[in-house]
C-alpha cells in the first residue's frame, strides 16, 4: 500500500471513530434515557364490554440500565361534568388500580429502544354508570417519572340510569318556640356518585340549621352531578307556643318568722312546675329544691317578708304564675345562762329577752319568774323557759353541766440511785359525761415539781422523799393526795487483780461497799466478765486466760435493793514466746557447719530478752542473739544424731520452749585408700593389678585415666601401649551420700622410641630425601606396612619393609614425581614380644 493511500485510509478511520463517538454521545445524552415521556398514538375503542385503552412508548425511553425497568399506563376516568384529579398517580406508584376513576395499564419492559405498544387496557362499563358521557385520560410512568396527560377523550357508557330517589330527616319534627333543628338530605338510586343541593333557604349544604318561628316547610332540589338527575323533596317543622301559668296563692299572708305557710296553683296550662322564691318581687329568683307539683309547703318564712311564684312549662320560654309575697312577723329572743357545777355544788338560771313585757313558763315546776334558784343536780339537767309577745313565742333551754369529782391517786415505786422514778397517776374519775383530769402538779420533795401526767424524776441522792400530787379536771374540779418513796444508793465496786505471763492463774479480790445512811443495803450478788468471754458469779473468782492481752474485767454488783453497779479494770496477760527456729543445714555430712535461727515472736508490746540454746540436753549459748553457729563432726563409722532446744524468755519473764528431737543429722565419711602392682609399666607390660582399701565406705567407683571405669574392688588392668602419665582415682561413698577419694599417678615407660619425621625434601642434595618411621635398633616391627595417601585418597607408595621409604615418586623405583603437598600415612605394624598390634595415622609434607 502506497503512503498516500496508507494517509487517506487513517484519516477515513479517525473521522468514522469521531463520528461514531459523536452518535454514540447524541444518542446517550438525547435519546437513550431512562425516564417517561409524552405517550404516541393514544386512542380509545369503545366496545360492547367497555373502553379498550391503547398507546405506545417512546423509542427514546430507554438505555442502558433500563432494559429490566417496567413501564406502564396512569388512567383517569371522570364524568364530563367532573374536573380532573390525578392526585393518586404519584411518580413511580403501581398499585395496580382497577376501581373508577382510577386505573392502570398491566407493567411491560423495553428491551429494545423502539417504538412499544402498551398492552391494551380495558375500562369495563360494569364500572360506571348507563347513559352517562365520561372523559378519560391517560399517560406514561416510569422509574418515578411520568409523560404528559394526553388530550381527553370522550365517550357514552351505554344505557339509561336509574331514577333518583331523594330525602330529608329533621333531628326533631317539633321544635318548642325559641328552638332549632337540623335538617339533612339525601339521595338513592341514580349512578351513586355525588349530588349538589339547592335548599329553599339558599343554602347548598347537605345538612342545614334552621330556627323556626312558627310552623314552617323546607324544600331541597337534589342533583346527581353525573347523570344530572334531579329530585325535589320538602319537610314540616312544627312551634309549639309557651303555655299559661295559672294562678298561685297561699293559706296566710302574715306569720311569725321562720314558720311556713301552704302554696297552691291552679288553672296552669302544662304540669312541668317549678317553685320559686326571692327576698321581694323584684328578685332574685331561685328555684324551690323539689317544688314541683301544684301544692306544696313553703321553706321557713324570713325576716321581714317573702315572695313566692310558679315556673311553668319545659318548651321554648317558660311562663310565670302570679307573685304570692308573706310578711313575716319578728319572733322574740329568750337567752337562759348554762352552767357548769362540780357534784354538790348550788348554782342559779337567769333569763335575758330581746322585748319585755312577755309572759314566762318553766317546764321544771310550770314556775312564771325569769330566773331559777337553788338548783344542785345530781347530774347534768335541761331546764326549759317559755317567752310569749304578741301570739309569737320563743324558748330556751339552759344546761346546769355537773361535773364529776376526782380522787387523786399516786403508784410509785422505789428506785435505786441515778435511775429516774416514774410517777403513775392512778386517779379516778367518772368519765361518762366527758369528764377527764387534764392539769397535774406534782411535788417530789426535794424542791422540784412537774405537770406531766406521769413524770419522770431523777433524784440528785440516796433518801426518802414526800410526794404530793394535786389534779384537776377539765372542768376546773380538783383533788389532792400525799406519798413517799425511797431512793436507794448504788454499790461500790472495786477489786485488785496483778498481771501475770499467760496460762498463769489471774486472782481476783473483790474490795466493793454500799451505803447505809438513809436505808438498811448489802452487797448479794457479784457478776464477774473476764473480758474474754467467761464469767464468774464468786466474790474473789480466780481466772486462767487462753490467750494474753489487755482485758477489761467488768465486776458487776447487785443489792439487796436490786441496785447495780459496775467497773472496769484493765488486767494484763503478758504474752509468752511463740517459740520456732530453724537451720540452715540440719543433715550433712560431717563436719555440720550449721545455723540455728530463731524464728520465734511475741505478741506487742513484749520483746524478747534471751535465747538459750541446748543441744543433747546441754546448753551451749544463752543470750539476746537470735542465732547459734557451730561446725559438728563425726569420726565414728555411724550416724550421729542431736536433740536441739531453744528456751526464749520475754522482758516480763514469761519463757517458752520447743525442743525437737533428732533436728540434727551428722552422717559418718568413708576414707579412701588403694594398693597396686606392679609399680612399675611399660608399654611393652602395661598390665597391673588394683585392690580397694578404704574403710567405711558403701560403694566404690575407679576412673583409669579417660580410657576404663570400674566400681569393683579388685581389678586387673591393662593401660594402653602408649607411655606417659596415667592419673588413676578412687571415689568412695557412703549410702547417705559422704564420700572421699585418693588419686595416684601412674607411668607407663616407652619401650618403643618410634619416631616419624613430619616432612622431608626429595630434591638430590642427599639431606632428608626419603621419608621413613625410624624404629629402635634393637628393635623391628613385624607384619610392617606403610601406605602414603594424595588429597584425593588415592595410593601414592605402599612398603612392607620398615627400611624402604618413600622417595617423593608414584611407586617403587618410578621417575614420576609427586606434587610438594601435603599427604596422609598409614601405619601398621606388630611387636615381636607381645604381638601387640599398633596402627598410627598422621601427615607428611612433601617439600620441592
Amino acid at each position: 500500500m502506497s503512503n498516500f493511500r496508507k494517509l487517506n485510509y487513517t484519516l477515513n478511520l479517525k473521522l468514522l471513530l469521531l463520528l461514531g463517538c459523536f452518535t454514540y454521545i447524541l444518542m446517550s445524552n438525547s435519546y437513550r434515557a431512562c425516564h417517561a415521556l409524552a405517550l404516541v398514538n393514544p386512542s380509545i375503542t369503545v366496545t360492547a364490554n367497555g373502553v379498550e385503552v391503547d398507546a405506545s412508548s417512546d423509542p427514546a425511553t430507554c438505555g442502558t440500565g433500563c432494559n429490566n425497568s417496567a413501564y406502564w399506563l396512569d388512567i383517569e376516568v371522570r364524568c364530563v361534568n367532573e374536573n380532573f384529579n390525578g392526585a393518586p398517580f404519584n411518580p413511580g406508584f403501581y398499585g395496580p388500580l382497577n376501581t373508577y376513576p382510577f386505573f392502570q395499564s398491566t407493567q411491560m419492559q423495553k428491551p429494545n429502544c423502539v417504538l412499544q405498544a402498551y398492552p391494551t387496557t380495558t375500562i369495563p362499563f360494569s364500572s360506571l354508570c348507563p347513559g352517562v358521557d365520561y372523559q378519560i385520560r391517560f399517560r406514561e410512568n416510569h422509574n418515578s417519572e411520568i409523560g404528559a396527560w394526553t388530550t381527553a377523550f370522550v365517550f357514552t357508557a351505554p344505557g339509561n340510569s336509574t331514577p333518583i330517589t331523594g330525602f330529608i330527616n329533621a333531628v326533631s319534627d317539633t321544635v318548642c318556640e325559641g328552638e332549632c333543628t337540623v335538617l339533612s338530605a339525601g339521595v338513592s338510586g341514580g349512578c351513586g356518585l355525588s349530588a349538589s343541593f339547592a335548599w329553599s333557604t339558599g343554602s347548598s349544604n347537605a345538612q342545614i340549621n334552621v330556627c323556626p318561628t312558627q310552623d314552617s316547610t323546607f324544600t331541597v332540589d337534589i342533583t346527581e352531578v353525573c347523570s344530572q338527575l334531579t329530585t325535589t323533596e320538602s319537610i314540616t317543622i312544627y312551634v309549639e307556643p309557651s303555655p299559661d301559668a295559672g294562678t298561685a296563692s297561699a293559706d296566710d299572708n302574715d306569720v311569725c318568722i321562720g314558720e311556713t305557710v301552704l302554696l297552691t296553683l291552679v288553672n296552669n296550662e302544662d304540669d312541668n312546675i317549678q317553685w320559686q322564691s326571692a327576698p321581694n318581687s323584684s328578685g332574685p329568683w331561685t328555684d324551690i329544691q323539689g317544688a314541683n307539683s301544684d301544692t306544696i309547703t313553703s321553706p321557713p318564712i324570713a325576716l321581714n317578708n317573702t315572695c313566692f311564684r310558679a315556673e311553668v312549662g319545659d318548651c321554648g320560654t317558660p311562663s310565670y304564675s302570679n307573685e304570692v309575697c308573706i310578711i313575716g312577723q319578728d319572733i322574740p329572743v329568750i337567752e337562759a345562762t348554762d352552767t357548769s357545777i362540780c357534784e354538790g355544788e348550788v348554782v342559779d338560771i337567769q333569763t335575758t329577752v330581746s322585748e319585755t313585757g312577755g309572759d314566762y313558763l318553766w317546764e321544771v315546776d310550770n314556775s312564771t319568774n325569769s330566773s331559777l334558784t337553788g338548783l344542785s343536780p345530781n347530774n347534768t339537767s335541761d331546764y326549759i323557759v317559755h317567752y310569749m309577745v304578741d301570739g309569737c313565742e320563743a324558748e330556751d333551754t339552759a344546761t346546769i353541766i355537773v361535773n364529776r369529782q376526782p380522787e387523786a391517786q399516786i403508784i410509785v415505786d422505789s428506785v435505786c440511785y441515778s435511775t429516774s422514778t416514774s410517777f403513775e397517776d392512778n386517779s379516778l374519775l367518772d368519765e361518762s359525761d366527758g369528764d377527764v383530769i387534764n392539769s397535774w402538779f406534782w411535788s417530789f420533795g426535794d424542791g422540784n415539781t412537774s405537770t406531766v401526767e406521769n413524770p419522770n424524776h431523777t433524784y440528785s441522792s440516796e433518801n426518802v422523799y414526800d410526794v404530793q400530787l394535786i389534779i384537776e379536771t377539765n372542768n376546773g374540779c380538783s383533788d389532792t393526795t400525799n406519798t413517799q418513796t425511797a431512793v436507794y444508793p448504788l454499790p461500790n465496786p472495786t477489786f485488785s487483780v496483778p498481771n501475770v505471763c499467760l496460762n498463769l492463774e489471774s486472782i481476783f479480790t473483790d474490795n466493793s461497799s454500799v451505803s447505809n445512811a438513809a436505808t438498811q443495803n448489802n452487797i448479794t450478788d457479784w457478776q464477774w466478765d473476764f473480758g474474754d468471754g467467761n464469767t464468774s458469779s464468786d466474790i474473789n473468782p480466780v481466772h486462767t486466760y487462753s490467750s494474753d492481752g489487755t482485758y477489761n474485767v467488768e465486776l458487776e454488783l447487785t443489792t439487796n435493793h436490786g441496785c447495780t453497779q459496775d467497773t472496769i479494770i484493765e488486767t494484763v496477760i503478758h504474752p509468752r514466746p511463740n517459740v520456732n527456729f530453724t537451720a540452715d543445714t540440719s543433715v550433712s555430712c560431717s563436719p555440720l557447719c550449721m545455723t540455728l535461727s530463731s524464728l520465734s515472736t511475741i505478741n506487742n508490746p513484749s520483746t524478747i530478752a534471751t535465747n538459750t540454746w541446748y543441744l543433747n540436753g546441754q546448753e551451749v549459748q544463752s543470750s539476746n542473739n537470735e542465732t547459734y553457729s557451730d561446725c559438728i563432726t563425726n569420726t565414728t563409722s555411724q550416724t550421729v544424731l542431736y536433740d536441739v532446744e531453744l528456751v526464749v524468755e520475754s522482758n516480763e519473764g514469761c519463757d517458752n520452749n520447743l525442743a525437737i528431737d533428732d533436728y540434727l543429722t551428722v552422717y559418718h565419711n568413708p576414707v579412701a585408700d588403694f594398693d597396686y602392682s606392679p609399680n612399675y609399666l611399660d608399654v611393652i607390660l602395661p598390665e597391673a593389678e588394683f585392690t580397694n582399701t578404704s574403710q567405711y565406705e558403701d560403694s566404690i567407683f575407679w576412673t583409669f585415666g579417660n580410657f576404663q571405669t570400674s566400681s569393683e574392688d579388685f581389678i586387673e588392668l591393662e593401660f594402653p601401649a602408649v607411655a606417659g602419665e596415667y592419673v588413676v582415682g578412687l571415689l568412695v561413698m557412703t549410702d547417705e551420700g559422704c564420700r572421699d577419694s585418693i588419686y595416684e599417678i601412674i607411668e607407663l615407660s616407652n619401650e618403643i622410641l618410634l619416631h616419624v619425621p613430619n616432612s622431608f625434601t626429595p630434591d638430590g642434595d642427599e639431606f632428608n630425601e626419603v621419608f621413613v618411621p625410624i624404629f629402635p635398633d634393637e628393635f623391628t616391627p613385624l607384619d610392617y606396612e606403610l601406605v602414603i595417601f594424595n588429597r584425593w585418597g588415592e595410593i601414592v607408595f605402599e612398603s612392607k619393609n620398615h627400611l624402604i621409604g618413600w622417595d617423593g615418586t608414584y611407586g617403587v623405583a618410578s621417575s614420576r614425581k609427586a606434587d610438594a603437598g601435603t599427604y596422609v600415612w598409614k601405619l601398621k605394624f606388630k611387636e615381636n614380644r607381645t604381638d601387640k598390634r599398633h596402627e598410627r595415622v598422621g601427615h607428611v609434607t612433601l617439600v620441592r
